[in-house]
């Protein structure tokens, strides 16, 4: 009797150990691109051009499959607040030797690799541009 609840603790266990795997896989296997936009208080592009880059990206990855971060580097103490989420994206170890500001990157988020990098000064066209061929290269 004993041993037929260890066996079904067992079997439940592992079912759910399936359970958090194979979800975690389904919702990395869903997401496309991860967008990071690298912004500072005192940076002045990203003052200049950080609300007009958001409302463009929130509007581009409109009912895609797309992830966006915005990693805010003024300082020690807020470039930790956003590393568990890009932990959890795979792409920390990138982003810690690339802190600069009024920069976004955007990742194939299937294989973690940089797709595509540009300024925040970047012109809305050019934006849209980058970020078509990003999507395209995770097709691919």
């Amino acid at each position: 009797m004993r041993t037929n609840k260890i066996e079904m603790m067992k079997s439940g266990l592992i079912m759910l150990c399936l359970l958090i795997v194979l979800s975690s896989q389904v919702n990395a296997q869903s997401t496309d691109l991860y967008i990071v936009i690298n912004e500072a208080t005192w940076c002045p592009y990203c003052k200049a051009n950080g609300q007009r880059i958001h409302q463009l990206i929130d509007e581009y990855t409109e009912g895609k499959q797309i992830v966006v971060l915005s990693n805010d580097v003024t300082d020690g103490e807020t470039k930790k607040k956003t590393e568990p989420q890009l932990e959890e994206m795979g792409v920390l170890y990138y982003m810690k030797n690339h802190k600069e500001a009024a920069v976004i990157f955007v990742f194939d988020a299937k294989t973690k690799k940089i797709a595509e990098k540009f300024s925040i000064k970047t012109d809305n066209k050019k934006v849209i541009a980058y970020l078509n061929k990003a999507m395209e290269s995770t097709v691919n």
